[in-house]
């Protein structure tokens, strides 16, 4: 099924195996831009690093897809535009917990995740520039079980959001986001993500690969990489890994 919301293109799909994979084939099909296609299900949805990511039926997944006419390098910053954007959606729903964000950009509530975000970029014949596609999921309805990690949902936060009235503000508050990056650069997206960072100023640990590091959380630099003080003061520029709070 098709609608429209505000001029986006939302294809909506009662099973898909990634919203990710779909958004990329209909994009080297020649739809660049402007595009969002949602799933009530998907069957291989992945995270970053290629880990598995349980998608089950009553969460949003989606995948929204914009061209911006940046260099290429830029194109990993819609990372973070696509993070605030999650926060300020789920926060407006429940204001009175503490809604976070986890470097580079999964969002916890009261410390469990309830949602994460996967960037691929995928070429459109005859476009100039190549087109991002930003896949969220947000655990609505179901946690998944069996994880590492804690993980809630919105009805265990005792909010009955459905996903299509999320998925709405969503659109919106990530293509307010993508304007003001857009025409002014990633710097206020980063001051806004880093009122909300989880363990700013405080001992973490990053795993990049085989290297584990350990320090202080002191701030981002102006693309977005982690700068982790260690116990010697030299300062770690890490522009991926996950990283774990103490």
């Amino acid at each position: 099924m098709a609608d429209c919301n505000g001029g986006i293109r939302i294809l909506r799909y009662g099973e898909l195996g990634s919203t990710n994979e779909q958004a990329k084939a209909l994009v080297e099909a020649g739809l660049s831009e402007r595009l969002v296609i949602s799933s009530d299900h998907q069957t291989d949805a992945r995270g970053r690093n290629g880990r598995q990511w349980q998608s089950l039926r009553g969460n949003l997944a989606c995948s929204i897809v914009v061209c911006p006419s940046v260099p290429p390098a830029r194109l990993s910053e819609l990372s973070f535009v696509a993070a605030v954007a999650v926060q300020r959606c789920i926060k407006k729903l429940i204001p009175s917990l503490a809604v976070k964000i986890k470097w580079p950009n999964d969002i916890l509530v009261e410390g469990a995740k309830i949602s994460g975000i996967l960037l691929e970029v995928a070429n459109a014949i005859g476009s100039k520039y190549p087109s991002v596609i930003v896949g969220i999921g947000v655990n609505v309805a179901l946690a998944p079980d069996n994880l590492k990690y804690r993980a809630t949902c919105m009805r265990d936060l005792n909010c009955g959001v459905s996903g299509d009235v999320l998925l709405s503000d969503l659109i919106e508050q990530f293509l307010e986001l993508e304007n003001k990056w857009a025409h002014s650069g990633l710097d206020p997206i980063l001051a806004e993500w880093l009122d909300h960072a989880v363990g700013l100023g405080e001992k973490i640990l990053v795993r990049t690969g085989e290297r584990k590091l350990e320090g202080v959380f002191e701030n981002l630099d102006e693309k977005g990489a982690l700068l982790l003080r260690g116990a010697d003061g030299k300062v770690d520029k890490i522009s991926a890994g996950d990283i774990f709070i103490s």
